[in-house]
């Protein structure tokens, strides 16, 4: 058993680590990541599709006047 376990942690050791990283990342300041994935999907993202300058003037703010389109 001891054998097999061996063999099979060896074959997978990159999905070990993996796995453990991601159990890492997700328990060490869950908190302050939650809160940071709350604001990404809480975006006003209403004038995404808009893609004249005319439609979404802020979006254009500090870029060349020829440019017109996103």
């Amino acid at each position: 058993a001891d054998l097999l376990y061996e063999t099979l942690r060896r074959v997978n050791i990159d999905y070990l680590t993996v796995g453990d990283q991601a159990t890492k990342f997700l328990t060490e300041n869950l908190k302050r990541k939650v809160a940071i994935l709350h604001n990404l999907l809480n975006v006003d993202d209403s004038k995404t599709e808009m893609s004249r300058r005319e439609d979404h003037p802020e979006w254009f703010m500090g870029l060349e006047t020829n440019v017109v389109t996103k």
